[in-house]
Parts: C-alpha cells; sequence; structure tokens
C-alpha cells in the first residue's frame, strides 16, 4: 500500500495532481502580492498633516534607503515628500516630482494613492499659477475616488473641493467656488472635522462677501468664530475677525470694525499677515487715521500677497496724492500697475470656466452613455422575452391545433359510427316513413300557395321598379347637390374667403353678406334649413356651419371669427347636441351640415 494513502487515507493517487496545482496557484496569488510600506513612510504619511516639518525631517533622513526599495515604495515615497512639502508650505517650482508619480498610478491604479496624487499634482500646478491645469488634476481626484467614498478618499475630497474653491475663488468665479465650498463643508460634517468646518464657514462667508450678500457672510463669520472659540483655535478665531472688520468697515460699522481688528491684530498668524495688514490699512484709511494706515500699507508690501500689494500701493499713492506728493505717488502708482499686470496674467478666468465647463460636459456625456448602455441591455431583454413568449405561444399554438385535429377526427368517426347504427335501426325506418307523410303534406300545402305565389311575384316587381325610380331620383338629386356645391365653391364669396384665408386680412360684415345669400341661393336654401325648425341657432353658429360646408379648415373658421380652434370645437359638438344628433361629437357635426 502506498505510504500516503497510509499517512492521508481520504486523499487519493487521481487527486494529487490537483491538488498540486492549487498548490501552486495559492503560491502565485502570495507572491504577486505587494508587501506593505516601511513603517516609517506610513509614519511620515501621518505626520505630514499634523506635523509637516518633522515630516519632511524623517522622510529626508529615509532618501538613501530608497534605492533598495521596490518601485512602489519609491514612488509612495516621492508622493509623501510631495505631500509633506505642500503641508509645510513649501512653494512648488516645478511639475518634474509630481508627473512621474501620477503616471505610475494612473498605470498601476493603485488606489487610494490615485486620488491623491491627482490632488497634489493640482497644488502643484496652482503654485505654478496654471489655474486651468490645476482645475482639470483636481477634477481628475474626484473622479478617480470610490463611489463608497471611504475615510481616505472622504478626506481626500474634502481637500480637492476645498482647493477648487479657492481656485474658482481667485478667478472670481463666485457661484462656482460656493457649491464646491458648500460641499467640502459636507465632507467635513461626515468627517466630523471641526478645525475643517471653521475654515469652510470662513471661506462661505467670503463668497457671500464677494457676492455682496453681507447679511449671509456676518452670519458664516460668527458661526466659524463661535466655533473657533469653541474649540480654542485662537489663530483661526483672529483670521475669521479680521474679516469680519473687513466687512463692517465696508458697511460703515467702524466701532464693530475697531473691536474685530484690534481682536485680530493681538496675535497675527504668519498665514494671515497679508489680509489682516491689508485690512487694518483699509480701515485707517477710511477713518482718516492717514499715520497708521500708511504703517500697514508698508507693512502689506513686506507680506502681502500680489493682490494685497497692489491695494497698498495704490493707498500709498493716494495718501501721497492728498499729502502733495506726487512723485511718490506716480512711484506707488506706477508699481500698482505692474502688480496689477502680473495678477491679470495670473487671472485666467475664462480658461477656467471653459476647463469646468468642459468637465462637466464629459460628465453628461458619460451618464448619457451609460444611460444608452442600460437602455441597449433594457432592449435585449425586452427583445429575449419578448423571443421566449413568442415561443412559447407558438409551441402553444401548435399543441392546441393539434389536439384539435385529434379531437375532430375522434369525433368524426364516433359520428359515422352513430350514423351506420343509425341507418340500420328500426327507428330510422320510422322516421322515414313518417318525413314522407311530411313531404306529402307540404306537397299538397305548395300547390294551393302556388296560385298565391304569382300574385306576391307581381307585388314584388312593382315594388321593385318603385325602388329603382327613387334611387334614379336620389342620384340625381346628389348629383344636383354636387353641382351646387362646385357652383358655391366658386362663388364669388367663396373666393373672396378663400383670398382672406391666404392674406390674413379682415372679414367685414359685408362680406359675412355676400356669403350668406350666396349660401341660400346656391345651396338650396342652406341656411333657411337650420333656422326655420324649433332649434334656435344663433349667428356665430350659422356662420361656424356655413363655413364648414364651404370646406374651410376649423384653423380658418377660427380666425375669420376671431376665436381659438378649441372654442371651434366646442361650438360644432354644442350643434350636434342642439340637433339631437345619434352621436354628439364635432365630426358628427360636420357630416351632418355637408349633407344639408
Amino acid at each position: 500500500m502506498n505510504t500516503i494513502e497510509k499517512t492521508h487515507p481520504g486523499i487519493s493517487r487521481k487527486s494529487l495532481p490537483v491538488l498540486f496545482a492549487a498548490l501552486c496557484v495559492l503560491l502565485c496569488l502570495s507572491g504577486c502580492r505587494p508587501k506593505p510600506y516601511p513603517s516609517l513612510l506610513l509614519a511620515a504619511d501621518s505626520l505630514a498633516s499634523v506635523l509637516p516639518d518633522s515630516a519632511c525631517a524623517l522622510l529626508a533622513s529615509y532618501a538613501a534607503d530608497t534605492a533598495d526599495e521596490p518601485l512602489y515604495v519609491r514612488m509612495y515615497y516621492r508622493l509623501l515628500c510631495i505631500k509633506a512639502k505642500d503641508k509645510a508650505y513649501i512653494v512648488h517650482t516645478s511639475d518634474s516630482a509630481i508627473l512621474p508619480v501620477v503616471a505610475y498610478y494612473e498605470r498601476h491604479k493603485r488606489l487610494p494613492h490615485l486620488p491623491e496624487a491627482y490632488y497634489y499634482a493640482g497644488r502643484v500646478y496652482s503654485d505654478l499659477g496654471d489655474a486651468p491645469q490645476a482645475l482639470a488634476y483636481f477634477q481628475r481626484a474626484l473622479d478617480a475616488m470610490h463611489e463608497d467614498e471611504d475615510r481616505v478618499n472622504m478626506t481626500v475630497k474634502k481637500l480637492v473641493l476645498s482647493q477648487m474653491g479657492t481656485l474658482f475663488k481667485r478667478q472670481n468665479l463666485y457661484p462656482e467656488a460656493l457649491d464646491v465650498y458648500r460641499q467640502s463643508f459636507q465632507c467635513k460634517i461626515l468627517l466630523q472635522d471641526s478645525v475643517g468646518m471653521i475654515y469652510s464657514n470662513r471661506d462661505i462667508g467670503q463668497i457671500y462677501m464677494f457676492l455682496e450678500q453681507r447679511d449671509s457672510a456676518l452670519y458664516y463669520y460668527q458661526r466659524a468664530y463661535q466655533l473657533s472659540l469653541l474649540l480654542g483655535e485662537k489663530y483661526l478665531g483672529n483670521g475669521v475677525q479680521i474679516l469680519m472688520a473687513r466687512l463692517y468697515t465696508e458697511e460703515g460699522s467702524y466701532e464693530a470694525a475697531h473691536r474685530s481688528l484690534q481682536i485680530a491684530l493681538q496675535d497675527v498668524s504668519k498665514y494671515d499677515r497679508s489680509a489682516t495688514y491689508s485690512i487694518a490699512a483699509r480701515y485707517y484709511h477710511f477713518t482718516n487715521n492717514i499715520d497708521s494706515a500708511e504703517w500697514y500699507y508698508h507693512k502689506s508690501l513686506l507680506y502681502g500677497l500680489l493682490d494685497v500689494k497692489e491695494m497698498a500701493n495704490r493707498g500709498l499713492a493716494s495718501i501721497a496724492l492728498s499729502q502733495g506728493k506726487t512723485v511718490p505717488a506716480a512711484q506707488y502708482l506706477y508699481q500698482a500697475l505692474l502688480l496689477g499686470d502680473s495678477i491679470r496674467k495670473l487671472t485666467k478666468t475664462d480658461e477656467v470656466r471653459s476647463a469646468h465647463s468642459h468637465y462637466n460636459y464629459q460628465l453628461r456625456e458619460q451618464e448619457n452613455q451609460r444611460l444608452k448602455l442600460q437602455n441597449l441591455r433594457q432592449r435585449q431583454t425586452n427583445v429575449a422575452i419578448l423571443v421566449v413568449f413568442v415561443l412559447f405561444a407558438c409551441g402553444g399554438t401548435l399543441y392546441y391545433l393539434h389536439r384539435r385535429k385529434v379531437m375532430r377526427l375522434r369525433l368524426q368517426v364516433a359520428e359515422q359510427l352513430q350514423a351506420e347504427a343509425y341507418r340500420n335501426s328500426v327507428q330510422y325506418q320510422e322516421d322515414t316513413r313518417r318525413r314522407i307523410s311530411q313531404l306529402e303534406e307540404q306537397l299538397q300545402s305548395a300547390s294551393h300557395q302556388l296560385t298565391d305565389s304569382e300574385s306576391r311575384c307581381r307585388q314584388l316587381t312593382d315594388e321593385k321598379q318603385l325602388l329603382a325610380h327613387t334611387l334614379r331620383c336620389l342620384e340625381e338629386e346628389e348629383q344636383r347637390r354636387r353641382l351646387m356645391k362646385q357652383r358655391f365653391s366658386v362663388s364669388d364669396a367663396c373666393l373672396l374667403f378663400r383670398k382672406k384665408e391666404t392674406t390674413a386680412a379682415p372679414v367685414t360684415e359685408d362680406d359675412w353678406q355676400q356669403l350668406e345669400t350666396e349660401a341660400d341661393q346656391l345651396l338650396d336654401g342652406f341656411l333657411r334649413k337650420l333656422t326655420t325648425g324649433p332649434v334656435r341657432v344663433s349667428r356665430q353658429e350659422l356662420r361656424v356651419s356655413l363655413l364648414i360646408r364651404a370646406d374651410f379648415s376649423i384653423k380658418s373658421i377660427a380666425a375669420f371669427l376671431h376665436l381659438t380652434p378649441t372654442a371651434v370645437t366646442s361650438i360644432r359638438r354644442r350643434l350636434s347636441v342642439k340637433f339631437s344628433l345619434p352621436e354628439s361629437s364635432p365630426q358628427a357635426w360636420d357630416e351632418f351640415v355637408r349633407s344639408l
């Protein structure tokens, strides 16, 4: 006996190849599965959002070790480097690092890294000032996410939507920005991201501010500030207060603006210096505190963004002009113009709107393709059901016809047998004698009725001749009516109405009188037949009937009488009821009128 059979009595020799093949498949699958990422990279990923500087240092220490790692680890390392720098507010100066990462994840579809790679590609192009390209990558990031939207995808989605809102805001596309900011806010609610909710309320309030809906802006600013106080996020609250100061300043509420400004100036974050100093400068300029305004304008020139620097130069130019300093004013104004040109080069509103519209069009086309495919499958299913139904119907019909034929044959055989048995019986003889007696009685009765039949034949002949004469009279009458109709259709009044039907000219009362007169003359008293009976017919109803008799369309009748086609239809139905026609319908009245 075989050793394997002794050791494993449940395994036969024939099953060994199958087990060996299954073992090989399991080994291949375990070999193809990628190993997990190094723990240091996972730690850097976790640190990137909260301590980006530490994440950058940790990744830098691991740079030399990546040379021996597989390609998927090296690509993950590159993605983390870009992510950590972005979180540390290090401006991207080139797309050379992100493009190979995007290409790799597009090729291998290693979710959830593909949406993240698209997102940071958008961040790179946003720093490079290419807003349309950045928007395209952000939209591709949304497309690459799972439909079920797990927590990782939801986190990336809130960032993508927030960045898209910022792009739209910079390009002055405020309705689009408001829409994506609201979507980002919903993601943060689902993720219970309280700090993110502060940013979302602040951003939505800014958009309402740009849309000049200051009540809504103030509502969202206050929500953001209250939430920052609740969470102890003082620097975020200060950022919201500076925006509220701007709102109060533009409304002319300078006391409220001063209170918000004092709170914001207590502790200015390096990320809020641009907005804080520019809004403070505008406040002091509006309140005619020129020294403070100048000081904050100069601070804005040091720390502000391009648009803030442009505003600061214009403010300083205005102050210099008010003080009679024309040369410094010209210099400041020249710098403002240069900065304005730079801002216009970076602002690509039309391109961003076009890219966004093209993306929405692609989404609609994808949905149309999906619906077309769904309809095709539904039609195929319906055709299959119809074919099965037809086959069943044909089979059932053939079976029914076969059974009917068999039953008919059986019935014929039974009837033949019964007839033969009947002919051979005594009853058949008695029935035959009885039938002979009946025939003799009928012959005698027929001989008596023969005389009456001759008289009946003559009567029928006379009746036939009378009916033939009546038919000829009716045919002559029909011919006469046809001639009257032809004469009426070419009469002067009808031709006049046909001309006015073509030219849409108004019909006068004299035209109606002429038409009615010719109708009575040529149609054998047509109107008199309608009015002499007990039924009361209005002039409008008479004219509708007369135009129907003249073969005018309902649309033309309505135009002649200044009515709607629906009103003409109601008049025709009402007349059919008045004259108690068998069928109360407009068509029944038309047939009745044409028969007069």
